[in-house]
């Protein structure tokens, strides 16, 4: 799942433990943009935009929603 990986992500990039969490209606298209909300262990919480970058190998990019 994407949320799990995300996750990983966020703690090798900010060194903070977080729970991501999608929208349960999340599709594989190329160029589909989509909004997670990061909640990490110390009680803060984040927008993630996800973009869709290739469906067919289901890569994506995510950045902290500004």
């Amino acid at each position: 799942m994407a949320e799990n990986d995300i996750a990983a992500q966020l703690e090798d990039t900010f060194g903070v433990a977080a729970d991501v969490y999608c929208d349960d209606d999340m599709h594989v298209i190329t160029g589909a943009h989509y909004r997670c909300t990061a909640h990490t262990e110390d009680g803060l919480s984040a927008e993630l935009e996800i973009v869709i970058t290739d469906a067919q190998s289901a890569a994506y990019t995510w950045e902290v929603a500004s």
